[in-house]
């Protein structure tokens, strides 16, 4: 009886035991099959970039001159213009970067693998780096291959973006002179166009000078005779002023009566419609002098929020690179990107 007692006991310990292997078992095998699946996802932070990178080339490129254009083509609108591009193959170089870690990241390399791709394609940069940037660049060749060198030899993948970031900041950095300069040069082809915008219409604002003063002494000497027939005497002076000829016409001292006043009237209204009439012959001028202003004026402004936005944007971008290479498991499931420049829009406002 104790016998048979003690077998089923140890038939149940036995029971248990397995059962608690099997658990455990389960658990190691669960583990590595989320471990293994489990892969960090960096496309919201390329996407981010693209989205507003984007923006940023819509606001630089599809504003054209229209009115204007014929004059946009001195020396300082060709320096601007340079800066321009420069910028747009900053931009196209960050996107491009951008996608290709995430390219790298989702692949089914091994992570020593991805460094040495991420090595390659950085490799391949060092170039287009190099060739005559706008301003220069602080990293030497020798620099950009020490920085290459050492993504290579990172065994993990965000080991290596670590690696990579001291250029991604001097790309930030440069960027940022770059749109500096950017936009101490456009203040200088917009003051070239608006001047020579204002060359082209010198005869047509000339002339509309001096019709408004003539129109506008011929009102006051109405104003003032006006005043004298109402029996305001110190009014005939300033009248006398403002209408030279009447002075001729009457002795000094003379106190014109109602029918001299009607015609002094007669002959300012006269010449208040010629003036009128000469005053419509440049109007069309200084609808399209005022236009093009206008149209100069709403293109510096659109190149000036866009050169803004590129470098909070930028500088969002390399702040985002870093949290990345920092190992944080969930850095694109949150979307840096845009939780960075929500930030800066409540620093910059109009952002």
């Amino acid at each position: 009886m104790k016998d048979q007692k003690s077998l089923q006991l140890i038939i149940r310990k036995s029971i248990r035991r397995l059962f608690l292997i099997s658990f455990l078992i389960f658990i190691v095998i669960s583990c590595a099959t989320f471990q293994s699946k489990q892969r960090l996802d960096l496309s919201p932070f390329a996407n981010s970039m693209i989205s507003v990178a984007g923006d940023i080339q819509y606001s630089l490129f599809q504003h054209r001159l229209v009115t204007v254009r014929k004059l946009a083509k001195g020396p300082e609108v060709e320096k601007f213009a340079l800066y321009i591009d420069k910028l747009r193959r900053v931009i196209r170089g960050i996107i491009a970067y951008s996608i290709e870690i995430v390219t790298v990241s989702e692949s089914n390399m091994s992570a020593k693998e991805k460094a040495g791709a991420l090595a390659d394609y950085l490799e391949s940069l060092k170039q287009p780096l190099l060739e005559k940037p706008i301003p220069e660049w602080h990293f030497t060749a020798g620099q950009l291959d020490t920085i290459v060198i050492n993504v290579r030899s990172q065994k993990k993948f965000l080991d290596a973006l670590g690696a990579a970031q001291p250029l991604i900041d001097e790309v930030a950095r440069v960027t940022g002179e770059l749109t500096e300069a950017s936009k101490t040069q456009l203040d200088a082809a917009y003051q070239e166009i608006n001047e020579d915008w204002t060359n082209e219409y010198s005869g047509a604002i000339w002339a509309t000078d001096i019709i408004k003063k003539h129109q506008l002494g011929i009102l006051t000497a109405l104003y003032h005779g006006s005043q004298y027939v109402r029996g305001n005497q110190s009014s005939l002076d300033s009248f006398y002023v403002y209408d030279p000829l009447a002075r001729k016409i009457y002795s000094e001292g003379h106190q014109l009566d109602v029918e001299e006043i009607l015609a002094v009237e007669k002959r300012l209204y006269h010449n208040l419609g010629v003036i009128q009439d000469m005053k419509q012959l440049f109007q069309q001028d200084m609808i399209d002098y005022e236009e093009g202003l206008l149209e100069l004026d709403e293109t510096k402004q659109v190149y000036n929020d866009a050169l803004r936005k590129a470098r909070v944007a930028i500088l969002m971008w390399s702040r985002a690179h870093l949290q990345l290479s920092r190992g944080v498991t969930e850095p694109a499931a949150i979307d840096i990107m845009q939780l960075m420049l929500g930030t800066a829009k409540k620093v910059v406002p109009g952002l």
